[in-house]
């Protein structure tokens, strides 16, 4: 049952007594798990309490779906040891009854519990430590309210230690979970530490002498519905907003099934998409609208003909934009079988041109506008949310998923292909090997990619095939055009093909070469040698390698022999530690820079590494990675004299001789611009009879800005303000190196997650360096990126260097190795320069 919300409520719940009131001596109570899917319950508080405190937590988030169901019990202080275990062995063993120990911002455990709540309109957690209560209207939230224990407020930025189920942090079952769906491998950070549900409940049921009061109240859902409107048509239903006008309303209406199955993601259920077969005359209403039936049980078919009646939703996504939906089906019949499917939407030439220069032009919500304005490219893939729609020659731009990863043997069981319609013709921007290209300059992000995603709607695209950015798919594609969460909780207008077709299936079954990986030989390689009287430095993130991955090592290694050519100096940006993403053993890199270095097997260089371990688990990156920038050396040709740090964070500064007091260093390394992410490395050599400095640098990610296709308009890039920061530092360091040494030569290279032109970019510059990248004798204006973000290429990795290399003879290459290919390495290509330094210059 669902219930409505009173006033009355709401003062007693937020005024009501906490666990350490009201305690019960003696006394016997029923135990049971009564209403616990929209609020606490006894069960719930009692296996919460004795979780939080047997274990010295915080707070507990036990998921409600793993508490007994069909469970009557008493459970008194004093119990014996056989009514004891009797009680415990009615909670789950094995995966299920292990909880995941860490420490999580009052924040974040706000939005994971909002985000849950939002999976099925419940309470997805039983508590202790904290209160919470959510109302819902059509799927929106009017209130989240949340409360510490004893009414003590809940504060965003302090740090809770909590426990999370360790089936719901990540299983099969329970895909894309907390790990991916909630960020959780983000925002929790992990102690090593897991504790047992029936160990807890057992010690505390040993030991307790006063019971909490179980009838608390901790958690509550609450729903409403507005009224019942009656017959209303699907166009009628989605409206010329993104917002529907009638969600929290109960509705009659009619459609033919487009696409239908049964959902692979919890919480499981139908999931269906109808369209009108007479459709308005109004090119801003969609005439499809999405279904959602709790059951599988019900057996229908694309092409019939249903008439259902349901309550509207807005299904939220973490972007603020929705997914106009029908549920709470409270009845459904097929009117008729086999019918003709609504004509397709032709999307392209001959048909709708998709919007290519804008997003959005609104300024403000989304959400707030009065009509779709069809010439911003989320307003008019609104208006065809759920529509039949097809397109001629989509062109491969970018992948996500499949065979995209070289370390996984098998390809991943989802796949997105990001593709521009109409692909055989020449496109705006395009790169030397057909992507796409961002043009900051014009503000041009491409809001034309379509997405074409494997689902359990979408069966009819082939995902253990190794595409490629450029490859055009000769035909047409016929699909329904979703909106829906992605793997990440945030939302994405997407392609689902629900039937098998000809142009895909023709695809595999004629090109045998791309069912196996290109090989490293036939991607790009470096066009210039590694000369005995030059110097060649690149820069490669090489996203979280460790010492365990022996086989990504030796293929990486491998890359920086064949593609590469052997650099001088590799700045290696996300070094992980020797055994990876494990909490134990300590931040050492050294067996990862060993392994590579061997599996290089550059002749005639002999390499050598620099590397500072950054303060354990405190820098950022994957949890217990311990992600660092490092670098490797030619020996045979560089000077190198290291003065060791004492510590990770010691001071490292520019001497009066314009040496620097500890070699390798940190910029930096205790300044606030710094905090929590990874400290800049600078290294000092010797070439020629000359200082050469390289600054090495991971500065920090684009979280924290908006989202493009978000409901917020226009795109803030809220993340730059830190870079703009870190940015300074650098730039400062190196004016202070060629205030003592104006013939030293200083390369800053790394991962600086800024597109060219960013202020951050330019700040750290200045008067005294170039990005070489960005300079057009060097590298041309569509070869400018080191990454694919959702089909856009751009650039994120660069090679700066002060301004007197530019009396030197220098090439720069940026190395498409993985931004282009499914079997990449990492997630972002190199970077590699050279340079002839001559002694009388």
């Amino acid at each position: 049952m669902k219930y409505t919300i009173s006033l009355l409520f709401i003062s007693l719940f937020f005024t009501s007594c906490s666990d350490k009131g009201y305690r019960l001596q003696n006394d016997e109570v029923a135990i049971t798990a009564s209403a616990s899917m929209m609020q606490s319950s006894k069960i719930g508080n009692l296996v919460t309490s004795a979780m939080k405190e047997t274990n010295g937590l915080d707070m507990v988030l036990f998921p409600s779906e793993l508490l007994p169901q069909d469970i009557f019990s008493l459970v008194y202080p004093g119990m014996t040891a056989t009514e004891i275990t009797e009680f415990v062995n009615e909670f789950s063993s094995g995966v299920k009854d292990q909880f995941r120990v860490g420490v999580m911002s009052g924040k974040d455990i706000k939005a994971l519990i909002a985000a849950r709540a939002k999976e099925k309109y419940y309470a997805a957690f039983q508590v202790a430590g904290i209160k919470y209560h959510i109302h819902y209207v059509g799927g929106m939230a009017r209130f989240e309210n949340f409360e510490g224990d004893e009414g003590v407020r809940l504060e965003d930025k302090r740090k809770y230690r909590i426990a999370v189920s360790e089936y719901f942090y990540f299983s099969g079952t329970t895909f894309p979970s907390y790990k991916y769906k909630n960020g959780m491998n983000r925002t929790l950070r992990e102690t090593g530490e897991t504790i047992s549900v029936k160990e807890s409940l057992t010690k505390y049921l040993r030991n307790v002498e006063f019971l909490p009061y179980l009838d608390e109240i901790r958690a509550l859902v609450t729903t409403k519905i507005i009224g019942d409107v009656g017959f209303k048509t699907i166009p009628q239903i989605q409206g010329e907003t993104h917002l529907s006008p009638y969600y929290g309303n109960k509705v009659k209406t009619t459609g033919i099934i487009t696409a239908v199955a049964a959902a692979d993601w919890f919480p499981g259920g139908t999931d269906l998409y109808i369209q009108t077969k007479t459709p308005d005359a109004n090119p801003k209403t969609s005439e499809a609208v999405f279904v959602h039936l709790d059951s599988e049980s019900l057996v229908l078919d694309i092409g019939d003909e249903i008439e259902l009646s349901g309550v509207v939703y807005e299904d939220m996504t973490t972007s603020g934009l929705s997914l106009t939906s029908i549920k709470e089906v409270s009845s459904l019949k097929i009117i008729s079988k086999d019918n003709l499917l609504p004509a397709p939407v032709k999307l392209g030439h001959g048909g709708l041109e998709i919007p290519s220069k804008h997003f959005s032009t609104f300024i403000g919500n989304l959400n707030d506008k009065k009509t779709l304005n069809l010439d911003d490219a989320i307003d008019f893939y609104e208006s065809l949310e759920g529509m039949r729609i097809n397109f001629n020659s989509p062109r491969v731009v970018g992948f996500r998923g499949g065979n995209e990863e070289f370390e996984e043997l098998s390809a991943k069981g989802h796949l997105t292909l990001y593709v521009k319609v109409d692909g055989d013709q020449q496109l705006v921007n395009e790169t030397p090997d057909g992507g796409v290209i961002v043009d900051e300059i014009n503000d041009l992000h491409n809001p034309d990619i379509l997405q074409i995603i494997s689902s359990h709607l979408s069966t009819g695209i082939p995902i253990d095939y190794y595409y490629q950015v450029g490859q055009t798919i000769e035909g047409q594609i016929e699909g329904v055009l979703t909106y829906s969460k992605n793997l990440f909780g945030g939302g994405e207008f997407a392609v689902v093909i629900p039937q098998k077709q000809n142009t895909l299936t023709t695809l595999v079954s004629t090109e045998a070469p791309r069912t196996q990986m290109v090989p490293l030989e036939k991607r790009p390689i470096a066009p210039f040698d590694n000369e005995d009287d030059a110097l060649t430095v690149a820069t490669y993130n090489v996203e979280n390698l460790a010492g365990n991955q022996q086989r990504r090592i030796d293929e990486i290694g491998k890359s920086i022999r064949v593609n590469l050519k052997c650099p001088d100096i590799v700045n290696l940006v996300e070094i992980q530690d020797f055994n990876g993403i494990d909490f134990k053993g300590g931040a050492s890199a050294v067996k990862t820079l060993q392994k590579l270095i061997a599996a290089t097997g550059c002749s005639g260089v002999d390499y050598g590494y620099i590397n500072i371990d950054p303060i354990e688990n405190g820098e950022g990156g994957q949890p217990g990675g311990n992600i660092r920038v490092a670098m490797i050396y030619n020996k045979k040709k560089l000077g190198f004299s290291e003065r060791k740090m004492p510590t990770s964070i010691s001071d490292t500064y520019v001497l009066e001789n314009g040496s620097i007091n500890y070699n390798p260093g940190r910029v930096y390394a205790n300044d606030d611009a710094f905090e929590h992410t990874r400290r800049s490395i600078v290294a000092e050599f010797s070439y020629k009879g000359k200082r050469l400095y390289v600054v090495g640098n991971h500065f920090n990610s684009k979280l924290g800005d908006s989202d493009r296709m978000g409901a917020v308009q226009p795109f803030v890039s809220g993340s730059e303000t830190k870079r703009v920061k870190l940015a300074k530092m650098i730039n400062n360091f190196v004016q202070r190196i060629q205030h003592y040494d104006s013939e030293a030569i200083v390369f800053v290279m790394g991962d600086f997650n800024a597109n060219l032109n960013e202020n951050s970019m330019k700040v750290l510059a200045g008067d005294h360096m170039t990005n070489l990248v960005g300079v057009d004798a060097l590298v041309d204006f569509n070869d400018r990126y080191t990454t694919n973000h959702n089909g856009t290429s751009q650039p994120l990795d660069y090679i700066f260097a002060t301004n007197n290399v530019f009396k030197y003879e220098l090439q720069v290459a940026p190395l498409h190795i993985n931004s282009d290919y499914m079997g990449r390495l990492s997630d972002h290509d190199p970077v590699v320069a050279k340079i002839k330094v001559k002694l009388d210059q």
